[in-house]
């Protein structure tokens, strides 16, 4: 009597995670919205390195897309991804076919860390590269 149990048992511990994992679907992570915090950039202004940023983002299935602020300018964001939870996109700025801005991230909850960089249009290789990092929600 005890076998049946034990392999009852056994099977029906299988059968759910088996059922379990077959119909768990993958939670698509959501990022659309606003997004503020602060990029480090030595170049424009040395004496204050922390640029103020906003991202604008809307995220369909992987593709993202939205707008980019920093300072006075709005720039369009494009060729975005988000992948698990990493994140990637450019954006332009008044000058796209000379140069482009690269950035790389992660997406820790209400939270994306990462890198960017100012990309040479030509090389598609950088001519620096700097920390970012911004917030959910968080108005500057």
């Amino acid at each position: 009597m005890r076998v049946i149990i034990t392999i009852f048992l056994f099977v029906s511990f299988f059968n759910s995670c088996s059922t379990s994992s077959k119909n768990e679907e993958k939670e698509l992570l959501d990022i659309s919205g606003t997004w503020s915090g602060l990029a480090y950039d030595m170049s424009d202004i040395p004496e204050e390195p922390n640029v103020p940023i906003t991202f604008i983002l809307d995220q369909s299935g992987e593709e993202l897309t939205g707008s980019f602020q920093y300072w006075d300018n709005l720039d369009p964001i494009f060729d975005g991804t988000v992948i698990d939870s990493i994140i990637t996109f450019s954006t332009g700025n008044s000058s796209p076919e000379i140069i482009y801005y690269l950035f790389q991230g992660t997406v820790f909850g209400d939270s994306i860390g990462g890198d960017w960089s100012v990309m040479n249009s030509i090389t598609n290789e950088p001519y620096t590269t700097n920390p970012w990092y911004v917030i959910r929600g968080f108005a500057l």
